[in-house]
């Protein structure tokens, strides 16, 4: 009871627009189970619930410059839960719309959890080798962020961008890892490979 009041929300969005990954972290666990089981009501779908859950937090950390602006940052991220749950009910929608044309049926591939003894190391190579896959343009914004600690906007201005195409690079970047690391029989969770990516910050 007294570390729920200890609880300091402001402090925390704080730290995290600052790239404090523990204050993140500590974020996850606060809203994760109710994010999630809100998702699942909604999709009824829980590996759906996981990917969704995935995908705002990634929309917390590439915009976490904006957090101290919000005043009610419970209701920010349950708009954002529910813009994403709705995307995705779309795109189900679509796909069974698109197999009742289809003709011929094709075999869903199960995704592929990653052995808990997998090497830390391994991984850190085959992530690099996504990013070095990333257009160039993409490589030198993931590289700002990642290695300079930069933060979207201070990126934007040294580059000449707009904010909103630094975040969609680091967005679609950080897609396009996970989706490597898909392809190569790994899925793990959005905090595990900004930990390793982002571990200077």
């Amino acid at each position: 009871m007294q570390q729920a009041a200890l609880y300091d929300e402001k402090l925390t969005l704080h730290n995290i627009a600052e790239g404090d990954q523990a204050a993140f972290y500590e974020l996850y666990k606060r809203y994760a189970d109710q994010l999630q089981n809100y998702i699942r009501r909604i999709t009824a779908d829980e590996l759906a619930a996981e990917g969704i859950l995935q995908e705002i937090f990634l929309r917390v950390w590439l915009n976490r410059d904006e957090l101290t602006e919000l005043n009610n940052f419970k209701a920010w991220i349950f708009t954002i839960a529910t813009n994403e749950t709705m995307r995705f009910l779309r795109k189900k929608i679509t796909y069974r719309q698109l197999l009742q044309k289809s003709a011929t049926t094709v075999p869903v591939q199960q995704s592929i959890t990653p052995d808990l003894e997998y090497d830390l190391q391994e991984l850190r190579r085959l992530i690099q080798l996504a990013v070095d896959r990333l257009s160039p343009q993409r490589r030198l914004i993931f590289s700002m962020s990642r290695e300079q600690g930069m933060k979207p906007s201070m990126i934007a201005a040294e580059l000449d961008l707009s904010i909103s195409t630094v975040k969609n690079s680091l967005s679609t970047a950080l897609k396009e890892i996970r989706s490597y690391l898909r392809d190569a029989g790994i899925v793990i969770n959005i905090l595990v490979i900004l930990n390793i990516l982002f571990k200077r910050m």
